[in-house]
């Protein structure tokens, strides 16, 4: 059977040794703190976008 062999980059190779040796509190900020930005730019879009949407139906109702 033929191993696979993958090329990465040297960035993904220093993560990846990083990931698997490194202090688990740091992987997870790596990790978690783009997605927990992510999630707050959606959150702040939703709201401003409901706000938007609601503006016309404030407006004529009065």
């Amino acid at each position: 059977m033929a191993e696979l062999k993958a090329t990465l980059s040297k960035r993904d190779e220093r993560f990846l040794e990083q990931s698997l040796n490194g202090p688990m509190w740091k992987v997870i900020l790596l990790v978690g703190a783009p997605l927990a930005l992510y999630q707050g730019l959606n959150k702040l879009f939703t709201i401003l976008d409901t706000m938007m949407a609601s503006w016309p139906i404030c407006r004529s109702s009065i």
